[in-house]
Formats: structure tokens, sequence, C-alpha cells
């Protein structure tokens, strides 16, 4: 992070706005990406089926959606970034994500199951994740990971059950960071 890298303009998401700034205070000589992007959602099917077969579930859902976007817009918008944290590594925003990929599991259900198979193409995302993450964090070491709300609440149900690895809870130094 020295030269042509202080002199990069950093893109609005978290890797670069907190990931980054985070390594440099560190004193970090390399950050270690661990997304699997590529592998993505497959939720595509699974909105044509609702489009044909669910139009209605599909407004709800969309309608909810909505409102969940309009709220965090209203908070980044509003908040001062350590509040944005606090909020994002809440216990309930978690719980609120994962119920969102339960309420379309049952799409088709029987049929096609595309919506079991879109919330599994997310857990699946999820799981390379992690297994990039186990890789890194050996014994001995120790590793953050920052990564966005919507994968966090999976990863930590998966680092709470990984009986080689243990976490701290962030939102202890966020708190600390109130005084």
């Amino acid at each position: 992070m020295t030269g042509v890298a202080r002199h990069f303009e950093l893109p609005g998401n978290e890797t670069y706005q907190i990931g980054f700034r985070v390594a440099e205070r560190a004193g970090l000589s390399r950050v270690t990406c661990f997304d699997e992007s590529a592998v993505g959602s497959d939720a595509q099917p699974m909105f044509d089926y609702m489009d044909m077969h669910e139009p209605e579930a599909k407004k709800a859902l969309e309608a909810e959606f909505q409102s969940i976007g309009a709220t965090m817009d209203k908070e980044q918008a509003t908040l001062p970034l350590a509040e944005l944290l606090r909020l994002t590594n809440d216990p309930a925003r978690d719980a609120l994500n994962k119920s969102m990929y339960l309420r379309t599991n049952a799409v088709d259900a029987g049929g096609g199951f595309v919506g079991a198979d879109a919330a599994a193409s997310w857990w699946r995302r999820n799981f390379r994740m992690y297994a990039n993450i186990q890789k890194v964090a050996a014994p001995g070491r120790r590793v953050i990971a920052l990564v966005g709300q919507g994968h966090t609440a999976i990863l930590k149900d998966l680092l709470a059950v990984d009986d080689r690895r243990s976490a701290e809870d962030v939102r202890a130094y966020l708190a600390a960071g109130r005084r």
C-alpha cells in the first residue's frame, strides 16, 4: 500500500473504504481477497417462476426489498460510519437477512425447487468464501474478514460452529469507539 495505492481513487464499497485503510493502519503488507463473486446468486429462475405462477407473492417480496433498501439508504445518508457498522453487525439484522432466503425457499417446492436453488446458490457462494477464510485463518493467526452484511449473516454462523477457529465480536470494538 505504497506508491500507486496512495494515489488510487477508492471506490465506495467496504473493501476499499474500510479494508485497505484498516490494513494500512495495522501495518499489514498485504490484503487477501476471499470473495467468490463469480459464483454469484442464481435467483433469476425463481423470479421468472414467480412472474408466471406467484405474481402477488413476487410483488410483496419486491415491496419488502424496496422497504429494506429505503431504510438502508436513509441510514447510509444520515448515520456516521460507526453507527452503520453497529447496525450491520446487529444479530437482529443478521436474522432478517437470512429470513429473506427462507421466505423464498419454498417457491416451486415439490416442482423444480427454484426457490431452494436460488437460496442455495447464495449459500454456495458464502461456503466458498468461508473456505477461503479457513485457508488463511490457520491456528495462531489473527485475521480480519471484512465483507458486506449479506455475507456476514451467514459467515458468522459458519464460524460459530467451526471447532478450529474462534471469533471476536466486532461490536465490542465499535462500542469502544463511542467513548
